[in-house]
């Protein structure tokens, strides 16, 4: 956790060169339920809303953390999607917290009860920055995967039941 930490404070110091955003997925068969945490940097959020939503959001003018606002919601849910046999699945949002580096975006998918696939599709910051990355973590019990998404690639696939 300090590593991460760092490297992120690192990156924001250089201007942050480096364009990426983190997406922990942990599924939970118990409840059948989905728990998203989006992780973005907070000036290339503020950029990617004011380029396509709304021209005078930004994330400085929100409370430091709280109710996801209409404008960050619908940025996430432009960009960011899973969908089980070709049906879109609805996205819970729960919170964000953001401060000047950072923002975290809470979320959760009730999945239906009988799974076969999920089909994810995640295009945060591409129409941005063309050597965006988004690395997204897939966490089932004590399964874990991970997916590096990019222009190039921009889905991927869990099958159900689960075995990496």
């Amino acid at each position: 956790m300090y590593l991460k930490s760092l490297l992120i404070s690192c990156l924001c110091l250089m201007g942050h060169k480096f364009y990426v955003s983190t997406v922990q997925l942990n599924y939970k068969a118990e409840t059948s339920k989905l728990e998203v945490i989006l992780q973005i940097f907070t000036d290339d959020l503020d950029l990617a809303i004011q380029e396509e939503i709304d021209a005078d959001f930004s994330m400085e003018y929100q409370p430091p953390s709280g109710a996801v606002s209409p404008n960050l919601a619908a940025y996430v849910r432009k960009h960011w999607s899973v969908e089980t046999d070709h049906s879109p699945l609805e996205i819970n949002f729960i919170g964000y917290e953001s401060d000047y580096d950072l923002t975290k975006i809470y979320y959760e998918i009730q999945l239906p009860q009988e799974l076969s696939r999920l089909d994810f599709k995640n295009t945060i910051l591409l129409r941005q920055f063309e050597d965006q990355k988004n690395l997204m973590h897939f966490k089932a019990e004590r399964q874990r995967k991970s997916f590096l998404l990019n222009a190039r690639e921009t889905t991927f696939s869990i099958k159900f039941p689960i075995e990496f």
